[in-house]
Formats: C-alpha cells, structure tokens, sequence
C-alpha cells in the first residue's frame, strides 16, 4: 500500500489527530499486525512508552481503530480500573472473551478458579494460624508443622493437577483460536503505568505464564520509567533491562507530542470565544497594538522610497495580535518551557477558561498574556506565584538612594 493510500484511508479515525501521530500509529499497527501464529511460536508483547500523560491514552485508541479497519480482532482495557482484582488475570481473560465470544463460544474460566483456590485457602490458612498464636500469647506455634495438617500433600497435589489441566484447557483454546485467524488477536492494556507496583509487575507475569501463545499481540501503554521503579522497589534489581527483556519483545518510543497544535486544540474545544468577546464589547480587553500612521510616518521619514514594508510588518503584527492568537501561542510557549506534559496542558487550560470567566463577569481588565502567564505559573512553581502576589514582596526604593545619573 502507497503513502497516498495511507494518507487517505485512514482520514476518518484521524480527524482530531492535534498530536500528529497519524503516520506513527499506522506504521505501528502494520508491523504488529505480521505477527499471525507460528507453530511453536510464542505471544509478542510491546510497549509504548513515554512520559505519564504525553498522550498514550490517546496513541492507544486511535490504534485500536486502525487494527479494526483492517480486520484485526482487538480489545483495549485501562489496567488501572481493574487493579481492585486481587490477580489481573480474571479482567484480562475476561476482555479476551469480549472479542472470543463473538464466535458464538466463551473462553475457559476453570483456570481462575484454580488459580484463586490454593492463594484462598493458603491465606485463610495464615490467618488462623496468626489468630491461634495472638490468643495463645505464644510464639512457639509451628507454623511449617499447622500447614502440613491443614494441607496433606495428597491435597496439595490434586489442586497442582486440576491447575494443570485447566491451564493446559486454556492454551488449547487460545492456540486453535489463533490457528483459525489469518491475523494476530490484539489486546492493548493502557494506564499500566498508574497502578501500584506490585499490580504492574504481576501483569507482566500473567501475560507471560497464561497467554504466552503464537498468534497473541498484547501492547502495554507504560511510562518505563516508572516501571523500572517498580522493579526496583519489590526486587532490588537495578538490571531492569534484562528483567524488561523477559517479559517485553520491544519498545515503541512514543513521539514526543506537538504541544502548540495540542494548545490550539484546548483553545477551540474550549469555546471561549464568546466569553472573550464580550470582554472585548466591554472595551476591558488589554491588547496592544502598533500604530499604524506611525510606521507610516517612519517609512517615508526614513526611507527614500517610502516603500511601506514597515507598514505591512506592522498590519501582519496587528492581525496577529487577537486574544485568540495570544492565548494559543503563549499557552503553546510555557507549556514548552515548563514541561508540562498534554495531561497537565489540559487540567491547566481548564483552569485559565475558569480564569476568563471570571473576569468576563466582573469590571476588571483582561490581559490575555499576563492571564497565561499567571495560571502556568501557578502550576509550575506555586512558591514563585505566591511571591509574586503578595504586596509585601514589592519593594520601593527611597529616592535618596538613587543615584543622581538615574
């Protein structure tokens, strides 16, 4: 398929592409899409990675609508509404099913029970064993000894046995589904990175131990970062590649986001407009403009031709100096500068809409520079803004203490 095809198929899925990501997710999603089932073969994991809130969410949705316009059966989950499960095998099986049961049939279920039945009565177990020890006043309980009588090792085995064969039920449905698809099954998990790290780490564990079937794609939306201090915390290692390696084909760098088209997005989802007009109706609006019979004046003074260049400078600076354009450009311009990242754009942006609001009922000027300024530096550094606001912090300096020059 050709660049010009591309450019076109896809144009209904991108129509609020502000982060220009199109060309990358459609490059992503056709290079998961070659891997279809391979006897013998194993699942392929890959995450995109990038910094909390630089648009992942975002990525993961719009690939998940161009798998499905070619075909590919597909299923996304936020991992985080679901890390209330004491094991993320039950929600991720359970999305697997969503697409699985449109087949007509459902997946196996007897590997949860299975897999929840030893954990259960080992836990009930421990309790018991800590209550009978707090009410004895005793620490001599044996606890090595409690559980060989509370689990004989005939029990043991036979709860071993029935995970095997539940787990071996399962793999057999999973690798005949995969045999029967001419393409990959794809379930992309996302906001990996916002649940606690021993949820995160165990993630990785089922999908390596439950689902590691040829045929399977699974995409992990995480901040790598944080998951390598998540590895760190519960296991001390600081070789996190080698632990990545383990459970991650590949990472995916998500492109860093374009932040003044994302600014000019914020503004015009916004509709503000009308609350800025009304500023501008009440002649409240602070915005500056060039003179334009100076400029005028200056060409002719000081210029043989009078050639008006300065002139047409000055009408183009005029035309961009609205409200709108301040807004968008020196929003853009700090979120930049302060790194903040599309998650933070966008509860900041928030913030200065409420701002505007506010002045549009009240009789205060409107300066639409300062406002931007003000509230991206509330989020930046609130010390600094607070400074700034108190009047004990303005200082004036005694003329007598001016030199005579100044």
């Amino acid at each position: 398929m050709d660049n010009n095809n591309l450019s076109t198929e896809y144009d209904t899925i991108f129509e609020d592409d502000k982060l220009n990501i199109k060309s990358s997710v459609i490059d992503f999603a056709h290079l998961i899409e070659q891997n279809t089932y391979i006897e013998g073969g194993v699942s392929k994991v890959y995450s995109i990675s990038s910094d909390f809130g630089t648009g992942k969410t975002f990525f993961c949705e719009k690939l998940k609508r161009v798998l499905e316009k070619d075909g590919v059966q597909t299923t996304k989950m936020n991992i985080w509404e679901m890390d209330f499960y004491e094991n993320p095998l039950m929600p991720i099986l359970a999305k697997l099913n969503e697409i699985y049961k449109k087949n007509g049939k459902k997946l196996p279920t007897k590997i949860i029970d299975s897999t929840l039945k030893f954990s259960k009565n080992s836990l009930s177990f421990l309790c018991g064993t800590a209550i009978k020890s707090i009410s004895q006043k005793a620490l001599d309980v044996d606890v090595i000894e409690e559980f060989k009588n509370h689990f004989p090792s005939k029990s043991l085995y036979d709860d071993f046995g029935q995970y095997q064969k539940a787990l071996k039920e399962l793999k057999e449905t999973l690798i005949k589904w995969a045999k029967n698809s001419d393409k990959p099954i794809v379930i992309i998990i996302d906001e990996l990175d916002r649940c606690s790290p021993d949820y995160a780490v165990k993630t990785l564990e089922v999908l390596k131990h439950f689902f590691d079937v040829s045929g399977f794609v699974f995409v992990l939306a995480i901040d790598e970062n944080h998951l390598k201090n998540s590895v760190k915390c519960l296991f001390g290692t600081e070789n996190f590649e080698g632990y990545k390696r383990k459970f991650i084909n590949n990472t995916f760098l998500l492109p860093h986001p374009d932040k003044k088209a994302f600014a000019e997005f914020l503004y015009d989802r916004s509709g503000i407009d009308s609350v800025i007009k009304k500023i501008q109706e009440e002649k409240r609006e602070l915005v500056f403009l060039v003179s334009l019979y100076d400029m005028f004046i200056c060409a002719y003074r000081f210029s043989r031709n009078g050639d008006g260049i300065g002139e047409m400078k000055a009408r183009e600076y005029n035309a961009s100096q609205t409200s709108e354009n301040i807004i968008k450009r020196y929003f853009a311009a700090y979120s930049i500068w302060f790194n903040f990242s599309l998650r933070q754009m966008e509860q900041v942006f928030d913030r200065l809409v409420m701002f505007i609001k506010q002045i549009a009922v009240s009789n205060e000027l409107f300066s639409p520079d300062l406002a931007v300024f003000l509230v991206c530096l509330h989020e930046f550094d609130v010390k600094v803004y607070d400074a700034m606001c108190r009047s004990d912090q303005i200082y004036d300096y005694p003329i007598t203490n001016m030199n005579a020059d100044d």
